[in-house]
């Protein structure tokens, strides 16, 4: 019985040894080397990280002390930091989940393969029957940069024309009615030219995309409107391959507005009832910044906004552990047509404990809307001038 026992562990391990074959791990049809070989654990292949991000053409260092990988594409639209003994990774600079935290062996470290590889916007397939796993770079063709185009060109053709209802069209059903607004708003008082320039895409599929363009806009006729050059991301979605894509988040990067224009030099008549409300609330404004008083900064803004200051109304933000103190150098209204005004507005921001001198000025253009009872109410967002 002994003996019995014995033959057949000795031929299950002979059957389990023969079974175990290497891993093997491809990028682009090219089969990579590793000084320790691919590990499966826990159902998952975990791979030396210089040989696969060097693979992936990404630049990659290592914090040895805290055990933290850091790697960069070469176009730097996509960044991965890995540490070892953390779930959480950090892609493009936002903190993700993971069950699969990078291993110490045979002083390496290693990563694990599927997750690293979709960060990156791969493709990757695992065939049993020959232990090899295959990682492909997307590769994008020219009718799909092509349909990216169409969009950004029918949706400059549609700002221009003060479409409304077009731009509208080429948004998600997602889309919250603050992003919605910030779209065709504007479009309801201004004549404008606009044009997108395509600069980059990255984490492309066949239905989803984010991108980053140039968008230059200039006044044609209208009311108060700064020229500006911005650069701009955008996250596109499309049901099929074949549909139209769609604009599911869209957001700024940065914005030039275009000096020297005639509409800061600009000195409207305004009654003394309503400059009175508007250089009022203005310093209002400044005193609830000052105090690091949330509610009464709320209350100087547009009621019907939703963004991410209205979310705060149970503490201090955004004002929390700030030791600034803001003054207004100098106040002018340069646009004013009953129902909107817009106000040049220099600032002074310096630290509390020091002098105001010391500080570093901000020029800024504000709006403001009266309100049905004839008060006013500040915009949530400013022109910043700098």
């Amino acid at each position: 019985m002994v003996f019995m026992l014995l033959c057949s562990i000795t031929f299950a391990s002979a059957a389990t040894a023969e079974e175990a074959k290497p891993i093997k791990v491809y990028v682009d049809e090219e089969e990579l080397t590793f000084d320790v070989p691919p590990l499966l654990y826990h159902y998952t292949t975990y791979v030396e990280f210089r040989s696969l991000f060097k693979a992936l053409d990404y630049e990659i260092s290592y914090d040895a002390a805290a055990k933290r990988i850091r790697a960069r594409s070469a176009d730097g639209e996509i960044t991965i930091e890995l540490t070892v003994g953390s779930s959480t990774a950090i892609i493009n600079g936002e903190s993700v989940s993971s069950p699969f935290q990078p291993l110490l062996r045979e002083g390496r470290t290693l990563v694990p393969l599927r997750f690293v590889a979709k960060a990156t916007g791969a493709h990757v397939e695992w065939y049993p029957e020959t232990q090899t796993i295959t990682v492909v770079m997307p590769v994008l063709n020219k009718s799909y940069v092509a349909s990216i185009e169409r969009l950004l060109q029918k949706l400059g053709d549609a700002e221009s024309s003060g479409n409304i209802a077009e731009v509208s069209s080429f948004l998600h059903t997602n889309a919250n009615e603050y992003m919605k607004e910030q779209m065709t708003g504007y479009l309801k008082k201004v004549n404008i030219t606009t044009n997108y320039e395509l600069i980059a895409i990255s984490n492309w599929e066949k239905t989803s995309v984010m991108l980053r363009a140039n968008k230059i806009t200039n006044k044609i006729s209208g009311g108060f409107y700064l020229d500006n050059n911005s650069e701009i991301n955008m996250t596109l979605t499309r049901e099929s391959d074949s549909a139209e894509w769609k604009i599911e988040d869209i957001y700024p990067l940065s914005i030039e507005y275009i000096s020297g224009q005639g509409q800061l030099l600009e000195q409207p008549v305004v009654p003394d009832d309503d400059k009175v409300k508007i250089m009022a609330l203005l310093e209002e404004e400044k005193n609830a910044l000052n105090n690091r008083d949330t509610k009464q900064h709320l209350a100087t803004l547009d009621p019907n906004f939703a963004g991410p200051i209205r979310k705060k109304t149970d503490s201090k933000e955004p004002f929390d552990n700030l030791d600034l103190q803001l003054e207004l150098e100098s106040k002018r209204i340069i646009y004013y047509d009953g129902a909107e005004a817009y106000v040049h507005v220099v600032q002074k921001i310096y630290l509390k404990s020091n002098d105001p001198s010391q500080g570093i000025s901000r020029e800024i253009v504000q709006p403001l809307f009266k309100l049905e009872d004839g008060s006013w109410r500040l915009r949530p967002f400013t022109y910043d001038l700098d």
